[in-house]
């Protein structure tokens, strides 16, 4: 009878088996499921064979499972992605695989979820052993490395390595990697590395950290594209470790700006000295503007009516940013009617199955907000798409499956539901799957409330 077992449970269990009585000793292998569809969200993976199903683990985007010893048959592996408030789940991808005597599999999920694939790679676990075997002759510390490439944005690349901190230009190549391809075995040994990766024409495209590998292990450092921007990160795994994320250093950072003051008109926005050229012209209020790219670090921002470089009405703001930050800029009007900024994080971060909308209060006269999606099937009070409390210039996210809402906005009452009252309701919304979207709610001199709520995607 197959049976699924992790880790050192299943050598024990193997052990005892063999020891007891050789003729039940069973040919197994070894499984390890690395989910690399960056809009999966979690996943739940099992192992079908024939009429049984092995339920095995949930699995989050870019991570892996724990190893398991099954025995060598031929399988299924389903992989279910369960939604929130949602009773069956949706299932991502049904794939058959193989489990061969004394090899690991390695299952991967990849690409968009809604039309992904799963790839399957074998790899002969024993080289460790002999790794091991020759450290110990040699008095050396050594590890494994596969390298293994899973951009989207990149067919074709190429791994380098320097030691310690050193420069690109004193780096090695350690392999060429076509669009899915796992590389040979390559042993190095442990220290301090910095990792390099150049595209197809040879330019520089990436940059680590210093990575730091200490353990003899197996791993498989695999490159895919970063949910922020064209960027790429090394996804350093085993079967026995976590997933270590390896980011870029060189990767540019991204902006975006929203102006919610609606009495001084169109505006232009300058990073850095308002002499130059602005980076944003004639931005609307009420209105998101479009990405821009710049450098990591810290920067300066000043908003000027548009046309107008001397008339000034918000001047040098200080933004940092580090390598692939992508982040949102707010501009309000305070009680004072001064314009002020509120800085958070542009959710990249999508789901195939879900939105993320995120709900920002802009509304000073209440000391916070209470903010619910509302669908026909449930009241105010019964919703589970809710955010209660945000405090003003402070925002919010609210995950959902579902597709259709009204937005209502009340205050957050000060001692029961008695003092509640709505601030701001939205006619019915459709929200789209794999998109995300800001909700602000703001003061509006026109609105019967006094306050207005406005959609943006993300």
């Amino acid at each position: 009878m197959n049976t699924f077992k992790i880790g050192a449970i299943a050598l024990a269990m193997t052990m005892l088996t063999a020891c007891g009585d050789d003729e039940k000793e069973v040919a197994f292998g070894e499984l390890t499921f690395y989910n690399a569809s960056h809009n999966s969200g979690v996943v739940e993976i099992a192992a079908i064979d024939g009429d049984t199903q092995y339920n095995l683990t949930k699995v989050d985007k870019f991570n892996t499972s724990p190893n398991y010893y099954p025995d060598v048959s031929d399988y299924e592996l389903l992989v279910n992605h369960q939604q929130p408030f949602v009773d069956e789940p949706i299932v991502v991808s049904q794939q058959p695989f193989t489990v061969s005597d004394n090899m690991l599999s390695l299952l991967i999920l990849n690409g968009d979820a809604k039309q992904s694939e799963l790839l399957s790679y074998s790899i002969d676990p024993k080289s460790l052993s002999d790794m091991i075997s020759d450290d110990k002759k040699n008095e050396t510390k050594s590890f494994e490395m596969r390298s293994l490439n899973l951009s989207q944005t990149y067919q074709s690349v190429g791994l380098h390595y320097s030691f310690d901190n050193s420069s690109f230009s004193q780096a090695q190549l350690v392999t060429q990697l076509d669009d899915k391809q796992l590389s040979e075995l390559v042993v190095m040994a442990q220290g301090l590395y910095t990792f390099f990766i150049t595209d197809e024409q040879g330019q520089l495209i990436y940059q680590s950290d210093q990575v730091a590998v200490e353990y003899q292990d197996s791993y498989v450092f695999a490159i895919r594209d970063d949910v922020n921007g064209e960027n790429l990160v090394i996804d350093r795994f085993s079967k026995t470790s976590p997933v270590y994320h390896h980011y870029s250093t060189i990767a540019p950072a991204e902006l975006r700006f929203y102006q919610s003051d609606n009495t001084i008109g169109n505006v232009d926005l300058y990073l850095g000295d308002v002499d130059g050229e602005p980076s944003i012209t004639d931005l609307a209020a009420d209105s998101l503007s479009q990405s821009i790219t710049t450098m990591a670090g810290d920067i300066t921002l000043s908003l000027t009516l548009s046309g107008k470089a001397q008339e000034v009405v918000f001047d040098n703001s200080l933004v940092s940013l580090a390598p692939r930050d992508a982040k949102n800029v707010l501009f309000y009007q305070d009680e004072d009617e001064m314009i002020r900024s509120i800085v958070f994080e542009d959710n990249n971060d999508l789901s195939a199955y879900e939105s993320t909308i995120t709900i920002v209060n802009l509304t000073q006269q209440e000391h916070a907000i209470n903010a619910y999606l509302v669908d026909e099937n449930n009241s105010v009070s019964e919703t589970p798409f809710n955010k209660e409390n945000v405090a003003f210039s402070q925002y919010a996210a609210i995950d959902s499956a579902q597709q259709k809402f009204e937005v209502v906005i009340t205050n957050t009452p000060t001692s029961d539901a008695s003092d509640q009252f709505v601030l701001a309701q939205s006619s019915v919304i459709e929200f789209s799957e794999n998109t995300n979207y800001l909700i602000i709610v703001e003061p509006d001199a026109t609105a019967s409330s006094g306050f207005s709520i406005n959609v943006i995607k993300q």
